[in-house]
């Protein structure tokens, strides 16, 4: 049996890297994307959803502390009992390791942009004339450059199973994150949730889902909440824990239908089949979503979905309901917040981690 096809993209430029991972994804549906060169500076590595296996860690990690968590009202951040000592090294600040017998060649940004490896693992032959013609021009809108592209087939492995092996569980607060092959006990007062490295993103570890995880955790010490949406929910990881954390119904939508199997599964592996419904739908536009009383809304997607879905997050939003928007950079801030704010959605909060944003919006009462 052949082993799986990977497309492998160096972009100069975060924006132009983004708006490649999002074609990308449209047609492959797995994309990871890796800072592997910051801009005038070393090789490293910010950020990374990658399906390509690390060197498994032994025992259990507390994620990264925010580096700010900064807003208008509430407890500081001394009081959110968040992490505070990591053990060991995240998988998302090492180095991507190639396949073996597969070469990738290293290029330098001549400038002095930041540069980006996505990569797209698609079921069939993607890449074609006519696609890199196509990024390219994505890129270049975004102020950025397509360096380099080229689709490889890698070696016959068990990519799935390899990352599981390599996924350790991981602690958020209240949250205790583990995959299908960890034996141990969860940790006393935790909440243990199990979730596989699969094909659809969320198991934790990246940035902007360890955000939504702080936040949630945070929201549910001082507000109860009763019907919570997750928009984008990848591998379910979100609504789990809301369901869990909350003790709540969650309804979660995903536009991609093998997040929607993904998700699924992992309902039912975490006893929550009957608690977590999982539906396919684009944003909030489907019957089955388009209620106006979600009193929390979790959506950790992109910045500019999140920006093009605030009238309709405003619609979805109860009177005082609260919402947590992820999936963006620090520079995506002002799109992401202006067009909320148009929307007389307030911030709160706003949780940095390793450069990545979650935001905690507001909706006013009623008068």
């Amino acid at each position: 049996m052949p082993g799986q096809l990977r497309i492998v993209a160096e972009i100069e430029g975060a924006e132009a890297a983004l708006e490649v991972a999002t074609a990308l994804d449209e047609l492959a549906g797995a994309v990871s994307a890796f800072e592997v060169q910051a801009g005038d500076g070393p090789m490293q590595v910010s950020a990374s959803a990658s399906m390509v296996p690390s060197p498994p860690f032994r025992g259990e990690r507390e994620g990264p502390t925010p580096q700010a968590w900064e807003g208008e009202v509430g407890a500081s951040a001394g009081a959110l009992e968040s992490p505070t000592s990591p053990i060991g090294p995240r998988r998302a600040e090492r180095e991507p390791q190639p396949a073996p017998g597969i070469s990738i060649p290293r290029r330098r940004s001549l400038h002095g942009a930041a540069l980006w490896r996505v990569e797209a693992y698609p079921r069939a032959p993607l890449l074609d004339a006519a696609l890199e013609i196509r990024l390219a021009l994505l890129a270049a809108g975004a102020g950025g450059k397509l360096v380099h592209i080229v689709e490889e087939r890698l070696a016959e492995r068990d990519w799935l199973l390899e990352n599981r092996r390599a996924f350790p569980p991981i602690r958020v607060g209240r949250f205790f994150v583990h995959g299908s092959h960890w034996r141990g006990p969860a940790p006393p007062g935790t909440i243990a949730i199990e979730i596989d490295a699969a094909t659809a993103f969320g198991t934790g570890e990246h940035p902007s889902t360890h955000g939504c995880l702080v936040a949630l955790d945070h929201l549910a010490r001082r507000r109860r909440f009763r019907r919570p949406l997750d928009v984008g929910t990848g591998s379910g990881v979100l609504a789990i824990a809301a369901a869990k954390r909350l003790r709540r119904r969650v309804v979660a939508g995903d536009i991609d239908p093998e997040a929607v199997r993904v998700a699924r599964h992992h309902a039912r592996r975490n006893g929550l089949a009957g608690a977590v419904r999982v539906l396919r739908a684009a944003g909030y536009r489907r019957r089955g979503l388009r209620r106006a009383d979600y009193d929390l809304v979790l959506a950790n997607i992109l910045a500019r979905p999140l920006a093009l879905l605030a009238r309709d997050l405003k619609r979805a939003l109860a009177p005082g309901g609260v919402a947590v928007l992820a999936g963006l950079l620090q520079r995506q801030e002002a799109l992401v917040l202006s067009a909320h704010r148009a929307q007389r959605l307030r911030l709160a909060r706003r949780i940095v981690i390793e450069g990545w944003l979650t935001l905690i919006l507001r909706r006013g009462r009623a008068t």
